[in-house]
């Protein structure tokens, strides 16, 4: 026979009990997966904010230190006050404001630059501050370094003094020793090296 037949009524009752979860059971489980689906949520959705934040960060940056490196290459002295300006860049419009103020050193500049998003000039996202030097006002005739030579008519090591000009510094010329270091598209090309 079968052992269900043989139980009294309360084993029976006590079987039906622990076949399945309660439903007090179920909710409880029910809650611990909830709060731990919406911790998860709560931490990914918090990454892709930051993300965001330091995005904007990186881009007002390169912004500024490109300002900055335009008013380093004007053949301007930048004057001293404030100026602003829109650009677009990363497919957003940004708003720099530049402020020029003199320093204790005569020939030096200090420039603050501050980004903003162009829908929000109020809340700034980086400010840089460098400093800018005074441009030569004539060109500088650049002249190469002299080694231990500092008396005129005195020679350099590995100078011939009979060479003629054009022939290098040691009258060889391009002999088959002295070949140009620039070869072009000759050999392997390994990029800027020379």
């Amino acid at each position: 026979m079968n052992d269900v037949s043989r139980m009294t009524p309360s084993a029976l009752r006590q079987r039906r009990r622990g076949d399945g979860f309660t439903l007090l059971e179920v909710l409880v489980a029910l809650t611990i997966v909830v709060l731990g689906m919406a911790a998860v949520w709560s931490g990914s959705s918090q990454a892709t904010i930051n993300a965001s934040r330091l995005q904007k960060k990186t881009f007002a940056n390169w912004i500024a230190m490109n300002r900055l490196a335009e008013l380093r290459l004007e053949r301007t002295w930048p004057q001293v006050g404030r100026s602003d300006g829109d650009i677009e860049f990363a497919n957003t419009e940004w708003r720099w404001f530049a402020n020029v103020t003199q320093t204790q050193v005569e020939d030096m500049r200090r420039v603050e630059i501050a980004v903003a998003l162009a829908e929000k000039p109020d809340e700034q996202i980086i400010n840089l501050v460098g400093f800018i030097s005074q441009p030569a006002n004539s060109v500088v005739a650049v002249t190469p370094w002299a080694g231990a030579a500092v008396n005129p008519g005195d020679t350099l090591p590995g100078e011939n003094p009979g060479a003629t000009p054009g022939q290098g510094g040691n009258g060889a010329g391009n002999a088959p020793g002295n070949r140009p270091r620039n070869r072009g598209n000759q050999g392997r090309n390994r990029g800027n090296r020379q």
